[in-house]
């Protein structure tokens, strides 16, 4: 998220074509992520139960075999998108006018992409044994990075070259490059719990994909619908031209971070829950649900009041002005309420998503939970609210391009509305336990 807002930012002052060639790829990004992504939840909440069970077992053959699942998974989709790519790109709705510099962005964000899998991975087992501060550091030190890249190569800084967009695609690449090394040598340290030195497999186990194949397959259901939806809302808004679909990214971008606080919430809170039950001290899990409720609405409403507040100087950074700073002003106050504080994702946390009902060890009774305790229900919510309201076609509003941001805040209204209901049928189920 941080690495896209970094790009957008810093090639802002390029143009309106350079921020389109940048921000097209957005949502193409978010789908690959998908993968690794719900592949590194599932980790967290299988490591966060063994650590539960017995805090001192190595980890180390867990660590080599999704290490090497994820290498292998990152290169199979560099293979894909990199064929691919114009197709991929022209799916996202990318205009003839600015395709040429979406493409130089895109082949270096390719490569970041598969740079960033297996640091995703790895960062889900860091994450299972309660160590997110290295998490953070990983993350810091790439975003780091990228912004000194971008800096030196978009702008030709000192004896470096003015690449522009490339600029932007190559420093995102060698931030990432930098997160992995840095996640790498985590855990090439012997004093790591799931070092990669010392004894243990590199080829997965029976009973290592047995675990973790029906959780990460439901988490990937629930984020490849969402992701449906999100990709399909945003080609309508790709139709309306360069400078719509600038602010719509631009907005957007702002939103994932914004995101960020009930991401957060939902990962610590999984891991607490997995690392109870795995202890056998269930009866904590209602302490954790009553604590992640406060902690979504302190955290959550403090963000939404304060990207309330500056929504304006925000959006100024970004060099917008005039008519289109109004339509950004409008699209995030918009966003701002589709994610309150966490609640419509995360009220508790004690689940990233609602296709992970049994991250935790299969705690959740069908008969309890209906629709979030079967992980191929839930993702209709996603696939279906943002195109069918844009059903309408976006030729039919090109005089107001707003409308159809306003169309997609109004369906996440609904969609936020529906997985908030999910989230707290598997809280009621937790505490009922």
């Amino acid at each position: 998220m941080m690495l896209t807002a970094a790009d957008l930012l810093m090639v802002s002052s390029l143009g309106a074509a350079a921020v389109a060639a940048v921000s097209i790829f957005s949502q193409p990004r978010m789908v690959v992520l998908c993968f690794p992504r719900s592949f590194s939840v599932a980790l967290s909440a299988y490591v966060a139960r063994r650590s539960g069970q017995r805090p001192d077992a190595p980890l180390t053959s867990c660590a080599r075999a999704s290490f090497l699942l994820g290498c292998g998974l990152s290169l199979l989709l560099l293979l894909g998108t990199w064929l691919g790519a114009v197709p991929l790109l022209r799916l996202a709705g990318v205009q003839s006018d600015y395709l040429s510099l979406a493409l130089e962005y895109a082949f270096p964000a390719l490569i970041s992409l598969a740079l960033s899998g297996p640091a995703i991975v790895l960062h889900g087992i860091l994450t299972g044994v309660g160590d997110t501060r290295n998490v953070l550091a990983a993350n810091v030190l790439g975003n780091g990075v990228n912004v000194v890249c971008n800096a030196l190569l978009i702008y030709g800084l000192g004896h470096f070259p003015r690449l522009g967009v490339l600029g932007a695609g190559l420093g995102t690449a060698v931030g990432a490059g930098g997160t992995l090394t840095y996640t790498l040598a985590l855990f090439l340290r012997r004093g790591c719990p799931a070092s990669l030195r010392g004894a243990g497999r590199w080829l997965p186990e029976r009973s290592y994909l047995r675990a973790l194949g029906p959780l990460t397959a439901g988490t990937f259901l629930e984020q490849a619908a969402e992701r449906a939806g999100m990709f399909t809302f945003s080609r309508l808004v790709a139709e309306l031209g360069t400078t719509a679909l600038s602010i719509h990214n631009i907005c957007g971008s702002l939103c994932d971070i914004y995101y960020s606080f009930s991401q957060g919430l939902g990962k610590a809170s999984l891991v607490q829950a997995g690392q109870a039950l795995g202890s056998g001290r269930a009866g904590n899990l209602r302490q954790i649900t009553t604590a992640s409720r406060l902690a979504a609405l302190w955290t959550g409403g403090g963000a939404m009041l304060l990207y309330l507040l500056l929504r304006v100087p925000l959006l100024r950074l970004y060099h917008l002005d005039g008519s289109d700073l109004a339509l950004g002003c409008d699209y995030a106050l918009c966003g701002c309420g589709e994610h309150p504080g966490g609640l419509g994702h995360d009220p508790c946390g004690t689940a990233s998503q609602p296709g992970t009902h049994r991250l935790c060890g299969g705690v959740f009774p069908h008969q309890h939970c209906s629709g979030a305790s079967d992980p191929h229900r839930s993702p209709g919510i996603h696939i279906w609210t943002r195109p069918a309201w844009g059903v309408d076609r976006p030729h039919r509003r090109s005089d107001n391009p707003g409308s159809v941001f306003y169309a997609g805040c109004a369906t996440s209204f609904s969609r936020e509305g529906k997985k908030l209901k999910i989230s707290i049928c598997i809280l009621q189920t937790l505490t009922m336990r």
